[in-house]
């Protein structure tokens, strides 16, 4: 099983199709922290597969309306 590892946030960006500003919001709010493999410097290393699983199970923002 070989895993896909992004190199930084430009090229994660591309591969999801967000802006460059999305992945580091995500950055500062800590959803990619299971997914970053290794930090030098500037240059973050993502696992493609990690990132996938960790923006699925970001929690909901609660609106004004409570759940049906």
């Amino acid at each position: 099983m070989e895993r896909t590892i992004i190199r930084g946030s430009k090229g994660l960006a591309d591969i999801l199709g967000v802006h460059f500003n999305t992945v580091l919001n995500w950055r500062k709010k800590g959803l990619l922290d299971k997914a970053t493999v290794a930090e030098y410097g500037r240059v973050i290393l993502y696992d493609l597969e990690l990132v996938l699983e960790c923006l699925h199970h970001t929690p909901v923002k609660q609106g004004r309306r409570e759940a049906v």
